[in-house]
């Protein structure tokens, strides 16, 4: 009668036999660590570093540069061992440039193993970017500098 209501002895340890468990979701802890420069004048404050899933539709996490241009992204998701890093300049001149948004694939690396529906902890460092600047402000720039001649 109990299987015809939806009940089962699915997760019951009858035989002293390890069942895995019945619901839950995949999940994984993951870090990230890098920096942004220009590559003329060095760090770039203020740049939004985001991360998807590789081919993922959605962001799980997101911070921004410091003064130094460094980042640090930790965070949860699906386990995978690639995620996708966004680099976006937000701020328009304010950080001294306008500057092309970047989007990388980067492998992590397991740093630990989890139990159950965790998955463990996933790690890259030293995921640098060096930031372009965008067309539009290269045209403001040169039109500025013409104008002061």
């Amino acid at each position: 009668m109990l299987g015809i209501l939806g009940f089962s002895a699915v997760g019951c340890d009858i035989r002293n036999v390890s069942t895995a468990e019945e619901y839950g979701v995949p999940h994984a802890d993951f870090e990230v660590k890098g920096m942004v420069s220009d590559g003329k004048t060095g760090p770039v404050q203020g740049i939004r570093i985001s991360v998807s899933e590789a081919g993922g539709a959605y962001s799980t996490s997101s911070t921004m540069t410091d003064e130094s241009g460094s980042y640090a992204l930790t965070g949860s998701f699906f386990p995978s061992e690639t995620i996708e890093i966004k680099v976006e300049d937000i701020d328009g001149e304010e950080n001294g440039g306008v500057f092309e948004s970047q989007t990388r694939t980067v492998t992590l690396e397991r740093k630990n193993e989890g139990e159950g529906w965790y998955g463990g902890l996933f790690s890259a460092e030293g995921v640098d970017f060096v930031l372009t600047e965008s067309a539009v402000s290269a045209v403001d720039n040169d039109r500025s500098s013409q104008g002061s001649k």
